[in-house]
C-alpha cells in the first residue's frame, strides 16, 4: 500500500480504520455461539468492506486536496 499511495501516512490511516477481530469474538461470547465458518467469513468480510471504504475515503480526500478544495 505504501508503494501504491507513495506515502506512509495514507496506509497508516487506512490500517487504523480497520475493525479489530475482538468485537466479533465478544459478540460470539455474549450470544453464546461458537466460532464457526460463517462467523469467521463474516469477520473477514467486515474487514474487507472497511478496507475498501477506507481506501475510497483516503483517495477522495487526496483528490480533493490536490484540487485545492478547502475543508
Amino acid at each position: 500500500m505504501v508503494v501504491n499511495f507513495q506515502s506512509w501516512l495514507d496506509p497508516f490511516i487506512i490500517i487504523t480504520a480497520l475493525p479489530a477481530p475482538s468485537p466479533v469474538s465478544w459478540a460470539l461470547f455474549v450470544t453464546r455461539r461458537r466460532s464457526n465458518v460463517p462467523s469467521l467469513m463474516g469477520a473477514i468480510m467486515s474487514i474487507g468492506v472497511a478496507t475498501a471504504n477506507s481506501i475510497l475515503v483516503v483517495t477522495f480526500a487526496n483528490d480533493e486536496r490536490q484540487a485545492g478544495t478547502t475543508r
